[in-house]
């Protein structure tokens, strides 16, 4: 995580919390999710006057961006294992 992103160690714990759930929520790896929300958050923070609500917002926007990856993940048919292939 980037420093100059957050004022303090408990805004970075509440972000990394929240990529946490994103990947866990989506079947992303956290990696993943880190960078595209780290990108996002930082362009949230320029624009942003208050930032109490960035959690949320970016949270909104990373989960828009992954979804459709996460939909195909989740939506990949099953290969069938036989039991001579074992």
């Amino acid at each position: 995580m980037k420093a100059a992103l957050y004022e303090n160690d408990a805004q970075a714990q509440q972000h990394a919390r929240v990529m946490a759930s994103i990947a866990e929520d989506l079947g992303c790896p956290l990696e993943e999710v880190a960078r595209i929300y780290e990108a996002e958050l930082a362009r949230f923070i320029r624009e942003a006057r208050i930032r109490d609500f960035l959690p949320i917002l970016v949270s909104r926007s990373v989960r828009e961006l992954l979804a459709p990856r996460a939909r195909n993940v989740k939506e990949a048919p099953a290969l069938p294992i036989s039991m001579e292939s074992v």
